[in-house]
């Protein structure tokens, strides 16, 4: 078969010559997918989650509790590496270990606002650490 050939590989997704978003050797996105390519394709998601969260500061990630790191993760999850990382006053908050401080910075949030009840959720989970 030469679909590679003719249908490309591509990374990011893209519309095709009639306006049907594409992504991969030619999936068209209209068509679900199967359980196990929506596992993988969670298994990729979460290596660049923890290739973000490996990138912070030792000062930032040092000494979090269980409970505090699965917060982080799913909020870089959720946000994406940059997104989170507009989260400047948390993240100088939790540098310092004032996790009181990192939690209000959460809860005063735009993204607490928009995804109330998660960012709630994620919220008191890291409050209680």
């Amino acid at each position: 078969m030469s679909l590679k050939r003719h249908e490309d590989v591509r990374l990011t997704p893209y519309q095709d010559d009639k306006g049907i978003w594409t992504i991969g050797i030619g999936h068209n996105m209209n068509y679900p997918i199967t359980m196990e390519a929506a596992e993988k394709i969670l298994k990729d998601d979460l290596q660049n989650v923890l290739e973000c969260y490996e990138n912070l500061p030792d000062s930032v990630t040092g000494g979090l509790s269980t409970a505090r790191r699965d917060v982080i993760l799913e909020m870089i999850f959720q946000l994406g590496c940059r997104g989170f990382r507009g989260f400047k006053k948390m993240l100088k908050a939790m540098e310092y270990k004032d996790h009181k401080e990192a939690y209000e910075q959460m809860v005063d949030s735009q993204w607490y606002r928009r995804y109330t009840t998660r960012a709630n959720e994620l919220a008191e989970k890291f409050r209680r650490g």
